[in-house]
């Protein structure tokens, strides 16, 4: 298991009011309801009179449409749960958003962090010739001679485990799961200390004006 921290991070963008750019502020998360209230009070703005207007994500598979249509507080929550996850649990999910089993919804992201060890990741395994490799020199195949070994079809041997254990192959490597892939995301509750909203409790969610401008923010953060 790695150590190392992956860079992956959450920022949301405040403005005052709507479209004034001049006013505005970015927020990285996950952020306290303290620093909330700070970057609101550094553009001069009330729980009324500011917008989401965008945000900056580096999280494989996690977009900005994911994101703007999804409650502040829900994002926030997110974005502590992956900021304690460690770099192994984090290329699992790199991985995972590679394969045919890409994360479709944000529930999907949060429940990942409760659950990531039901995933089983072989990183550099990215085809079946190295996983029939591997099996071969597993304790399945201990008894067999090794001059027998030599005459099997590696490639042929990592399709039907491939196909047994309903795996994916990614350019990270091969990834299986001992659910089946078909895990529901459970809705879990926003801890209150993470539950960014609006004066009176309600929830925050982010806008833009229309496709044309959202299409082009897209554009223009590839370009960075």
């Amino acid at each position: 298991m790695m150590k190392t921290k992956i860079p992956m991070y959450i920022a949301v963008r405040l403005e005052r009011g709507y479209g004034d750019t001049e006013r505005g502020v970015w927020l990285q998360l996950p952020a306290t309801k303290k620093e909330f209230e700070a970057a609101q009070q550094a553009i001069g703005a009330d729980y009324y009179d500011f917008a989401i207007t965008c945000y900056n994500v580096r999280v494989p598979g996690l977009n900005r449409e994911m994101l703007l249509s999804a409650p502040l507080g829900r994002v926030n929550f997110l974005a502590s749960r992956l900021a304690a996850l460690d770099g192994g649990v984090l290329t699992t999910l790199a991985a995972h958003i590679h394969s045919a089993r890409y994360f479709t919804e944000l529930e999907q992201f949060i429940d990942y962090t409760y659950n990531h060890h039901r995933y089983t990741f072989l990183p550099g395994v990215t085809d079946a010739v190295a996983l029939g490799r591997i099996m071969v020199e597993s304790e399945a195949f201990a008894a067999v001679p090794r001059e027998i070994k030599v005459c099997i079809d590696k490639n042929m041997l990592g399709l039907n485990t491939a196909m047994m254990e309903d795996g994916q192959f990614t350019a990270l490597g091969y990834l299986t799961s001992d659910d089946g892939w078909c895990a529901v995301p459970k809705k879990r509750s926003v801890p209150k200390s993470l539950n960014l909203t609006g004066i009176i409790g309600e929830d925050l969610y982010g806008e833009w004006e229309d496709e044309e401008s959202y299409i082009f923010e897209m554009e223009d953060d590839g370009d960075e």
